[in-house]
């Protein structure tokens, strides 16, 4: 079974906005956050903590159930029967697959518990809600930018070799009903077409094999790819058969790290950026009145979208067609990605010929900076320093997808110690990552700014995050320590047991609460282990 990701937030005061009054009293709503897969960055960079975020700006006390399915459907099903059973009041469901989630719908009607398909529309079913972009416009973006750039290199028909989605998610229907149209209407052929299970990679980079042993190195004027990890699936198999990818235009989507990079370097054409952070602001906007029983706000809802088997009230954003020419005025600009994320050493040259700035250059350095947690290790810039439970000793667990969420500390050259930082503590393992005291040291893509601390106590990538002391261990120690975190310290040793008439059993000791302020009743869940947004990052 695929790997489950689970986490609730809760903080203890009252609950307002969103919509109406309710769920007040002893506490808030509980509302499920159920995404499908963590191979894709931006589910755990900036769907989670985005809606995280905003239902917490809404409703204080609300109560959210996480889980990441990472692929497997049987895994979904489970989690939201699990968010059922603890009493979910709405779920907000990123399918993996869009038919066999009209089982988890069936039972979630059946209890009255509303259902908010969020992304992927959840086809054949009873769903109250549906927030995502203009899937069939995503598409229609790709198909008309690869038709101007064949019109442009002199190859106006093509031919192409066209990669498509997952066929389990309905998503991928509407890219290609999108891209089709385009191509018909500028009279590109198709001498190849797949459908790409999983949008992985790997499976892209098959198919696209499979193309150039059919078609011949010359057969194919480009490739339509219908995200950027088929884009680079592609791009590998090009290079493997001696095609200099930048010879042939590549189409992607979801403007990751690795497709921008290429973007810059000239080996993919363009991406489609989705302000995936404005869909999981709505996405909460809508499900913090509906699990109170109220409406969403007046105007939020404005359209509508057929998924078999009603109109589904629906919020559609608008798409952007990314290329070299506007990284910096959209995802730079938004904070999507940050410079030092896109810019590291193989594409400081491209970014610079972009004119897209970048901090990676500048020496590491490590200093002690006062914020709401106490004192915390940061970098040059101010930015709070963490440490990953799941790493191992001085070995970095965190890489891919997990990597461009919390971007490591790279040194240029020796790293320093500024104020307050122990020069004998700082070190690099595989001669560029920064560590302390044996941690490696990673960002988070979601301090914005310094002082901020928004990474404190996340669970994601299979580990906890937690920001790093002046000592070099996690600022709160738990009760027990996770893989690769800072020990925690060793209980006392219980006093032996005299043989004489024993004398009285010294007092015992009031329960660990692990940091958690208490509330009459810890965080409200059923292990009281509290979570980032409760004040003690308990896992």
């Amino acid at each position: 079974m695929a790997s489950l990701l689970v986490f609730v937030a809760l903080v203890a005061a009252g609950c307002g906005g969103g919509g109406g009054s309710g769920g007040g009293g002893g506490g808030g709503p509980t509302i499920s956050l159920l995404l499908p897969e963590n191979q894709t960055a931006r589910y755990e960079t900036h769907d989670r903590p985005d809606f995280e975020k905003k239902v917490k700006e809404l409703c204080s006390n609300c109560k959210i159930l996480y889980s990441n399915a990472a692929g497997d459907a049987t895994s979904q099903q489970n989690d939201a029967d699990a968010a059922l059973a603890q009493g979910a009041k709405v779920l907000v469901l990123d399918p993996v697959d869009a038919a066999s989630a009209a089982s988890i719908v069936a039972k979630a009607n059946a209890q009255n518990v509303p259902v908010i398909s969020y992304d992927r529309l959840i086809t054949n079913s009873d769903i109250d809600y549906y927030i995502s972009f203009d899937n069939t416009r995503v598409g229609r973006l790709q198909g008309q930018s690869l038709s101007a750039k064949l019109k442009s290199n002199g190859k106006p028909n093509g031919p192409i070799i066209m990669l498509n989605g997952d066929p389990a998610d309905s998503n991928a229907a509407q890219f290609k009903k999108g891209a089709l149209s385009a191509f018909k209407a500028n009279g590109v052929k198709i001498a190849k077409q797949y459908d790409t299970p999983g949008y992985t990679g790997a499976n892209a980079q098959n198919e696209t094999q499979q193309a150039i042993t059919a078609l011949g190195n010359n057969g194919f004027a480009g490739v339509y790819g219908a995200n950027d990890d088929i884009a680079g699936g592609a791009i590998s198999a090009m290079k493997a058969a001696g095609i200099n990818p930048a010879t042939r235009p590549t189409t992607g989507q979801d403007a990751s790290v690795a497709g921008i990079q290429r973007i810059l370097a000239g080996q993919q054409y363009m991406s489609v950026y989705k302000a995936v952070t404005k869909e999981a602001q709505i996405a909460a906007e809508i499900a913090v009145p509906v699990a109170k029983g109220n409406k969403p706000p007046a105007g939020l809802v404005t359209g509508s979208q057929n998924n078999g088997k009603k109109n589904v009230p629906s919020v559609l954003l608008t798409p952007v067609a990314l290329t070299k020419g506007n990284v910096e005025s959209t995802v730079i600009k938004d904070h999507f990605w940050t410079p030092a994320q896109i810019c590291t050493s193989a594409f400081q040259a491209a970014c610079q010929a972009a004119g897209i700035g970048t901090t990676s250059a500048q020496p590491a350095s490590v200093k002690v900076a006062d914020t709401k947690l106490g004192k915390v290790l940061v970098d040059a810039q101010g930015r709070t320093l963490y440490m990953f439970s799941k790493d191992s000793g001085t070995t970095s667990a965190c890489t891919g997808a997990c990597a461009a969420a919390w971007p490591p500390l790279v040194a240029n050259g020796t790293p320093t110690a500024g104020s307050g930082a122990n020069a004998s503590l700082i070190g690099t393992t595989g001669g560029s990552q920064v560590t302390y005291n044996g941690h490696p040291l990673y960002r988070f893509v979601k301090d914005t700014k310094p002082g901020d601390v928004n990474g404190e106590g996340v669970t994601a990538f299979g580990g906890s995050w937690f920001a790093v002391s002046p000592a070099g261990n996690r600022v709160s120690p738990p009760s027990k320590a996770g893989a690769g975190s800072a020990p925690a310290p060793k209980p006392a040793p219980a006093p032996k047991a005299s043989p004489a008439p024993a004398p009285p059993a010294p007092k015992a000791s009031p329960p660990s609460n692990n940091g958690i302020p208490q509330n009459g009743g810890g965080d409200g869940d059923a292990d009281n282990n509290g979570g980032p947004d409760d004040g003690d990052g308990g896992v």
